[in-house]
């Protein structure tokens, strides 16, 4: 059993988006909303109505023949606020699993949000299918860049490093819940968290309280 599949490079994410034999069928969604904006005017809870928007630009990529959408936070910045990677895929996964169109796309999460194991475990257990640590990837680059590593390894060594732990953790906590397949693991809800609204736990058919407190 591996699971090497399901962390990806930001070279890979390039690839599936401009590669002449994939870029037709792949989508990029974007996980944010204006920081100002209407969204945050409409309700007390922005993150139900950004998840509500992330779940109609999924239903559409998959009417418009799109295979694998990416829904990525890479916009943020000082005008626009990230939706909780957890929030978007689990409320995209949970919305086409009610439309009966999960099996018709892939869901991929490019986020700064996932950092350590645990982060990469929870977006499995809500139905990711692979997700791109960016900001965890750009960090390694900066340590490489600042020359803060230890007996001479290169970015190749440090990224190997980082994949093998990612990998061999999340096996770990597989095997602890007595789960031999990735598979079985995906989008199977074994996590619960507190503090979220319940509109937003309610949205997709989720009844247990999915949050962002989840990576805590």
């Amino acid at each position: 059993m591996g699971c090497g599949c399901v962390r990806l490079l930001p070279a890979d994410l390039l690839y599936l988006l401009n590669s002449e034999w994939v870029a037709g069928c792949t989508q990029m969604a974007d996980a944010s909303a204006p920081a100002n904006g209407s969204w945050v005017k409409l309700s007390s809870v922005p993150m139900h109505w950004t998840s509500m928007h992330a779940c109609s630009e999924a239903t559409q990529a998959i009417d418009d023949g799109i295979k694998v959408i990416i829904l990525s936070d890479r916009d943020i910045g000082p005008s626009r606020v990230p939706l909780s990677a957890l929030v978007a895929c689990g409320g995209v996964h949970h919305h086409l699993v009610t439309q009966k169109k999960r099996a018709k796309i892939a869901l991929m999460i490019e986020t700064a949000e996932a950092r350590e194991v645990h982060h990469l475990c929870v977006l499995l257990g809500y139905g990711a299918d692979a997700i791109c640590p960016w900001l965890t990837m750009e960090c390694i680059h900066k340590v490489i860049r600042e020359g803060l590593v230890k007996d001479d390894k290169t970015l190749d060594d440090l990224m190997d490093n980082y994949r093998h732990s990612v990998d061999g953790g999340i096996l770990k906590v597989m095997s602890k819940m007595g789960i031999s397949t990735l598979q079985s693991y995906k989008g199977a809800q074994i996590f619960e968290a507190l503090g979220c609204d319940l509109r937003s736990s309610r949205h997709g058919r989720v009844r247990d309280a999915r949050a962002w407190l989840a990576f805590a």
